[in-house]
């Protein structure tokens, strides 16, 4: 009897699924009960502390020679997969780091061929138990966004920029800046010449040379970013992004105290030197 496509991704997405639980119940004893860990978290931010604690727990129950190989450091093969690094003078990874680089697939060493199937199986079986949650809290997140972006003051940190909230971005409610904060970084700004303009609750921070006009992102706590562009300016945003014109970026520390001016006209004087060769 001819399967229907449906039916064949299914079978073999579920002789894969038996085919990498095989795996853990293989596992040496006694890492296959910390194996069977990821499937009691409950959001994929347990899972991820489940990864972390899995590889340390690994490695603590991994015997070790305890002397070392022609004062190289102690080194072990992985107790997983049993794979050791091609090296004329010992036979294993370094322990603890080259172990874990090994399991964790770090750098450019080759992944254990146990942990990479497992991180598989448990990805799938993670994307299936939270992604309907996971959803849920997106579509809240977004319409709290849209409700704040209603009434919190908003800020443009580049050319033709849209309107961000504090915490926009990269930046979060914990590392951004309070209302003192934003103040004070504002105090700072114009101490090293900056204008501030204010159109309803939406703020830009320029200063404009001859040649340049620099944005200042001021939102994160600790620290102001400064971000150079070449003028003149199109009129409208060039379809590829302002990226083309930006010639330079910096950052001034909030723990720096002295000689800010002449330190900003330093850094835009290099910039201007660099783009001049």
């Amino acid at each position: 009897m001819l399967r229907s496509k449906d039916d064949e991704i299914k079978r073999l997405k579920e002789e894969l699924w038996f085919a990498r639980t095989t795996i853990i119940d293989l596992v040496p004893a006694p890492f296959c009960e910390f194996f069977r860990g990821y499937y009691h978290c409950n959001t994929r931010s347990e899972g991820y502390e489940w990864r972390r604690n899995l590889v340390a727990e690994i490695i603590e129950n991994t015997p070790v020679d305890d002397q070392e190989n022609f004062g190289f450091q102690r080194t072990t093969r992985c107790p997983l997969c049993d794979d050791s690094p091609s090296h004329f003078y010992r036979d294993g990874f370094t322990f603890p780091e080259g172990l874990r680089r090994h399991l964790t697939g770090f750098g450019n060493t080759n992944q254990c061929s146990v942990m990479r199937e497992v991180y598989a199986l448990v990805r799938d079986y993670w994307n299936d138990k939270f992604s309907e949650q996971e959803e849920l809290e997106r579509e809240e997140e977004h319409r709290l966004k849209q409700e704040r972006m209603k009434t919190e003051t908003l800020y443009i940190t580049e050319p033709f920029g849209t309107p961000e909230l504090v915490d926009s971005s990269s930046y979060s409610r914990k590392d951004s800046r309070n209302e003192e904060g934003i103040l004070w970084a504002e105090e700072r700004l114009k101490t090293m010449g900056f204008s501030a303009v204010v159109d309803d609750r939406v703020r830009t921070h320029t200063k404009e040379y001859d040649d340049f006009i620099v944005y200042a992102d001021l939102r994160m706590n600790k620290k102001i970013d400064f971000e150079v562009y070449s003028k003149p300016l199109p009129k409208r945003r060039p379809s590829r992004g302002v990226y083309k014109y930006r010639v330079g970026c910096f950052t001034f520390q909030d723990s720096w105290k002295h000689g800010l001016p002449e330190k900003f006209e330093k850094r835009i004087n290099d910039i201007r030197e660099r783009k001049q060769r």
